[in-house]
């Protein structure tokens, strides 16, 4: 896989990981199933069933990388992202992540996101990088294990508070997490991971796509569009699943992929849509909530 290219999500998550601290970047991640991965597609450690030890492959690259941490931590949201992020303010040189078990768990810790993530920086001039990682998707599990609320974290986007994240591919993925290592000044990142799309053929990245390139918060040329009635916003889960037909069927349209939206890159979507044929509408695919069309003039990436 690391040399002929079908890299999946947990692979080139931990490529991103390793590659910075290897570049002297120290990397730090907690959650209630970090190690592991909620769904079994990390194995950051690997633990002796005989004598009880473990094992952190990536602890072992250099004798002059940087360090990495990976804790599994309490069952508590509140505490854990307050704590998370009280680190990533007093270590700027990091790269500091949180993980929900489940996406809809962060509810557990809303005051957090709304009196540090979302305002501090306004408040107190406090800057943080911390990073959310919400696992996200309608894939039947329930009440409480499917919608991370991206509606919730659009309508907190102002004044170039945070950027808000959906990664369609493994490459993609790595190219975010890299980015936000050193991305000055330093804001916080909100990523909607994915559930279906961690071994999705259509979601694996070829080699050159880790070795070249960066992140793209949207992705439209004119070779992927195909001449439909209305221009469609597709959120980027939605797209790989649309491009996924099952019995070799070519998909009826194949609409570009919003994979970030921030204050940041408000004129990316205008300027791309040049490459777009000339339409009346413009629809948004694979949300269940339409998000706000202005956050004073500067929501969409």
């Amino acid at each position: 896989m690391s040399r002929e290219g079908g890299i999946d999500w947990g692979f080139g998550e931990i490529a991103a990981f390793g590659s910075l601290i290897m570049e002297g970047v120290p990397v730090r991640l907690a959650g209630q199933d970090s190690r592991r991965g909620t769904f079994v597609q990390r194995h950051a450690v690997f633990h002796d069933r005989a004598n009880g030890g473990e094992w952190l492959p990536l602890g072992h690259l250099s004798d002059d990388q940087a360090k990495l941490w990976i804790y599994d931590s309490l069952l508590s949201e509140y505490a854990a992202m307050g704590f998370e992020y009280g680190y990533s303010v007093e270590r700027p040189d990091a790269l500091v992540l949180w993980e929900a078990q489940f996406g809809d768990f962060v509810n557990g810790a809303q005051t957090i996101i709304d009196e540090f993530i979302s305002s501090a920086e306004q408040k107190w001039g406090q800057r943080s990088s911390l990073v959310l990682m919400l696992p996200h998707g309608y894939e039947g599990q329930g009440p409480d294990h499917s919608s991370a609320r991206i509606e919730r974290f659009l309508q907190m986007c102002a004044e170039e508070n945070m950027i808000v994240a959906n990664p369609t591919t493994a490459a993609s993925h790595f190219h975010l997490l890299r980015r936000q290592a050193y991305s000055r000044p330093r804001k916080p990142l909100i990523i909607f991971t994915p559930k279906q799309l961690l071994r999705l053929k259509a979601a694996a990245s070829s080699v050159e796509d880790f070795t070249t390139g960066a992140f793209r918060p949207s992705s439209v040329t004119k070779s992927s569009w195909w001449q439909t009635p209305s221009n469609a916003y597709c959120w980027s889960p939605a797209a790989c699943t649309t491009i996924s037909c099952p019995h070799g069927r070519r998909p009826m349209i194949r609409p570009p992929r919003l994979s970030a939206w921030s204050s940041f890159t408000r004129c990316r979507t205008k300027k791309s849509q040049q490459n777009w044929p000339s339409t009346r509408t413009r629809r948004l695919s694979g949300h269940r909530t339409s998000p706000p069309t202005r956050d004073r003039g500067r929501l969409w990436a």
